[in-house]
């Protein structure tokens, strides 16, 4: 009799949760949604689905897509369209987007700073422009970003008096045409200046009037893979899926299932354990190796920009100036200004005393956890 009154009792606290679980996916549901940049289903300020939109009543076929490049449609004369993607796609994905152009198709990526993408290379300048121009005609913007593509052998489609705004090549059957400044085709942006005219020449040259399908990609706008794959299904898939973990974890408990702790091998916790970490760091502050340290550190969170933002780890810290300051909100312009163009000198010292390494070394595992923790 009580393991049976045992059994009701976490079958009422079961049905609780679920019908808490319910009541809070419902109410939820009358809350504002809050979107990502650059999304085209995005309605927001920074969202994209204006230019969606225009497109999906002017050409036959447009669609978003959230896949991978090597599952890209086999037909040709489609364009992909790319704005601001937020990771850096693997060497497969780029072989994938490549094999697409090479079948007759076309890619418009339009990123803030589109380095190191498909080969391509970008400088920045220290002013701002507000005017374009296509070789035949003028267009009045908002103000551009410091980064400019240095074309080579590309034809260049824009440029102001800095450079070269937006450029194309040839892949195979197809090309790819570059351009940066994505903030110009946001909703909030879109009609403003000449932003529809400089918009529509890019999508000339890309021939989007003659595309049997136009897509947007947004593999790269959901952030890692797992959560891509999650966002798929329907959120009241999610809340069943939740639900029967629970279930599940308590008819484990009920059955009288225990978690005990894992025991670990003593080798491996001797080979693995934070003793090392310690030792190591003993040797380096008795041999006074501060700048050693340093340099170290500062290596760790230019491989976490590049990972997390794209900032390619080659730049030199004062050529990254701007993009920190518009990404790490949470931290100081000052200190930021300190750190671009303090470090690389500290770094050229020989040596280093224990004060200033301490100072800087403060200053970096602060950056480390803004970086990190945004």
């Amino acid at each position: 009799m009580k393991r049976l009154s045992n059994l009701k009792a976490w079958i009422g606290l079961a049905a609780a949760v679920a019908l808490f679980l319910g009541v809070g996916a419902f109410l939820s549901g009358d809350k504002p949604k809050d979107y990502k940049p650059f999304l085209s289903e995005s309605p927001s300020p920074t969202g994209i689905k204006a230019l969606y939109t225009y497109l999906g009543r002017e050409a036959p076929e447009v669609n978003r897509w959230q896949s991978s490049s090597e599952d890209l449609p086999k037909g040709t004369d489609q364009l992909l369209i790319m704005i601001e993607p937020f990771s850096i796609p693997t060497e497969e994905e780029v072989r994938g987007y490549e094999e697409f152009m090479d079948r007759g198709n076309t890619i418009l990526l339009i990123k803030e700073d589109p380095d190191g993408l498909f080969g391509v290379e970008s400088a920045y300048t220290d002013t701002f422009t507000t005017h374009v121009s296509d070789g035949d005609r003028s267009y009045q913007t908002g103000e551009a970003t410091q980064t400019r593509i240095l074309p080579g052998k590309d034809e260049v489609l824009l440029r102001d008096r800095e450079g070269a705004i937006a450029t194309r090549r040839d892949v195979g059957d197809g090309q790819l045409i570059i351009s940066t400044n994505p903030q110009w085709f946001t909703n909030s942006a879109i009609l403003k200046h000449d932003h529809v005219p400089v918009l529509l020449t890019l999508l000339r040259v890309a021939d989007a009037d003659d595309k049997k399908a136009i897509l947007f990609d947004e593999y790269y706008h959901y952030g890692a893979s797992g959560l891509r794959d999650v966002l798929v299904y329907p959120q009241w898939m999610l809340i069943i899926l939740l639900q029967g973990v629970i279930l599940t974890i308590l008819w484990l408990w009920l059955k009288g299932k225990r978690f005990g702790a894992i025991e670990t091998v003593r080798e491996e916790s001797v080979r693995f354990s934070d003793e090392r970490i310690r030792a190591l760091g003993t040797w380096y502050i008795r041999r006074k190796l501060y700048r050693e340290s340093l340099g170290m550190q500062a290596d760790y969170i230019r491989l976490s920009l590049q990972e997390r933002w794209g900032i390619p780890s080659s730049r030199e810290w004062s050529d990254i100036q701007d993009s920190l300051k518009r990404r790490v909100k949470m931290f100081p312009e000052r200190k930021i200004i300190e750190i671009t163009e303090g470090l690389p000198v500290v770094l050229q010292k020989n040596r280093l005393d224990q004060v200033e390494y301490l100072k800087w070394s403060q200053m970096m595992e602060q950056l480390r956890k803004e970086v990190e923790d945004l």
